[in-house]
Formats: structure tokens, C-alpha cells, sequence
């Protein structure tokens, strides 16, 4: 979106959000754009798809990117209370927004937080949402059991992790290893500690003031509890961050439900990218079209 200004607005304390419009009269359509990098880093400028929101730009969709608060200084209860500021923020300024048509998509990690919105909007109804190479299934093995992210190294000890804990490794800071808070991130994954740092329970963030959620309540921040609108995942066969088959899982658990949900298997895709061209626009034209078309016409 280099070429297209957006606007600026907060939308809750320390937090915004880019607004653009297409040059076509409204009210429009929305599609909400939420960052991914692991919940602990990025923000709402980080890795636009521009091959995906300049279609949507063109068809008279308009798009907000927002930010959320990070891991770990934060747990899934702020970041659901960040997407019920943003639903407030877009009912407020709703005279360009066409609120029967919002669709909610995401990279990576922002599909948790799309999927938390989706399922806790109680004034605006979310009609699609879209998922490239998402993390959702936050309380299962791949996320809870420990595993080896390949390629990408992460923290060796716990104690490289210190500055992030108490958030004196920020966002960009490059730290042990020069992976700085996406290292921490590795780290977690490597040691199964992700959904309890997600829920604010690992003593780091407790000394450093955050308010666990307990376990009995973290029923509320699993999508997989929740009722979904129709899906759309687009995921990479070679996906070695989010596995495939954590987007068949959530595909499986939406339709059981008896929405209509699908993956989009890219074949030869990894994390977010596509292996060819050709199949990166085709990804692209499809995810364009689920969020364009009615079902029957997607379909």
C-alpha cells in the first residue's frame, strides 16, 4: 500500500490504526487487517499484503490495519479488550463503513486475534474471515508440547530472554543472537510456554505486574471454543511456523459447527510466502474473491 495514504486514529490508549479509503463513493464494504509476528512484536504497518488489499481497495472495500498491545506484557484479555476499543472506534465512525459487509483477515498470529474478534463482537457482525498461514489453535500440542521451529533460531537460556520479560528489549532491539523479541518468541514455542505466557501466567509477567488469567476462564480467549463466520485459510504445504494442520483442525471444528469453512493448501508455500509466482497470485485472487463474492459464488 506504498502508493496509498491512509489516515491515522487511535483507537484506545497508545493504540491506532491506518484507515484507507478508495477514491469511490461510500459507504463500504471493511476489511479489517490485523499484523501477525507472534503476538510479541510488529504493529499495524508490519507486512502489509499489498497483492491481497490493493484488489480490495479496487473494489471499493475499505481497509483498516490495526494495532493490538504485545506479548508478554500483556495477555489475551488485553488484546480481546483492544478489538471490543476497535469495534467501538468503528461504530462511532461508521458514516463511510457499509457495517453488513465487514470481513476480518489476518498474516500469521493476527488470525488469533481476528478469530478473537470475530467470536466477541456483539454490535458488529463479522460476515468472513480469512486466514494466511494463521495461528489459531493456541491451546494445542503444537503450541503447548514443545517443538523445534527449523531455520529460525530462537534464545539458547532463559535468562537471554530478561530484557524481554520486562520490556527493555522493544520491538526492532536486536539482543542476544540478533533476533531480538522474535528469538523470545522461538524460545517459548521451543519450551511448549506459549499459551501460558498468552494467558499471562508465567512468573516472569507475574513479577513484572501482569494479571494472569486463570485457567478456568481462558475458555473466553480460545477461538476454538467460539462460533466462527464463514472461513477462508490459506496456508502453505510447507509451512514450518503455523502447521497445515492446525488450519484443517480449525476448517474441521467450523464446519462441525455447520459454517462453511475451507483451506487453501499452497503447494510448496512456507510461512506467509508463496514458492512461485504464479501460485502467489492465484493465493491471492482466491483470498481477494472469498472476501469479494457471496459463497454460492466463491464457491
Amino acid at each position: 500500500l506504498s502508493t496509498t495514504t491512509p489516515t491515522t486514529h487511535a483507537f484506545a490508549p497508545a493504540l491506532h490504526l491506518s484507515l484507507y479509503l478508495p477514491s469511490t463513493p461510500g459507504p463500504h464494504p471493511i476489511l479489517i487487517f490485523l499484523h501477525g509476528s507472534g503476538l510479541c512484536t510488529g504493529s499495524r504497518t508490519s507486512f502489509l499484503p499489498d497483492a491481497l488489499l490493493l484488489r480490495l481497495l479496487s473494489s471499493n472495500h475499505a481497509i483498516i490495519s490495526a494495532d493490538h498491545r504485545l506479548l508478554p506484557q500483556t495477555t489475551a484479555r488485553e488484546i480481546h479488550g483492544d478489538m471490543l476499543g476497535l469495534q467501538a472506534w468503528i461504530l462511532n465512525n461508521n458514516k463511510d463503513f457499509d457495517l453488513g459487509k465487514v470481513s476480518v483477515a489476518e498474516l500469521s498470529s493476527g488470525f488469533y486475534v481476528a478469530a478473537l474478534a470475530a467470536m466477541s463482537w456483539g454490535n458488529i457482525k463479522v460476515g468472513k474471515l480469512l486466514g494466511v498461514s494463521g495461528m489459531v489453535d493456541v491451546a494445542g500440542l503444537d503450541w503447548t508440547g514443545g517443538r523445534e521451529i527449523p531455520t529460525i533460531s530462537g534464545m539458547e537460556i532463559e535468562e537471554e530472554c530478561e530484557g524481554v520479560w520486562g520490556d527493555r528489549m522493544r520491538d526492532g532491539d536486536e539482543g542476544v543472537e540478533g533476533v531480538g523479541r522474535w528469538g523470545w518468541f522461538i524460545w517459548v514455542v521451543r519450551e511448549g510456554l506459549f499459551l501460558e505466557v498468552l494467558m499471562g501466567r508465567h512468573p516472569k509477567q507475574i513479577e513484572n505486574g501482569v494479571k494472569p488469567i486463570p485457567k478456568e476462564e481462558q475458555d473466553i480467549y480460545l477461538p476454538m471454543k467460539g462460533e466462527m463466520p464463514e472461513t477462508l485459510l490459506t496456508h502453505g504445504d510447507m509451512d514450518q511456523v503455523v502447521l497445515l494442520e492446525e488450519a484443517k483442525r480449525f476448517a474441521e471444528v467450523v464446519g462441525e459447527r455447520g459454517t462453511w469453512a475451507k483451506v487453501w493448501r499452497v503447494p510448496g508455500g512456507g510461512h506467509g510466502v508463496f514458492s512461485e509466482e504464479e501460485e502467489e497470485e492465484r493465493a491471492w485472487g482466491v483470498a481477494a474473491g472469498f472476501v469479494t463474492r457471496s459463497e454460492k459464488e466463491f464457491r
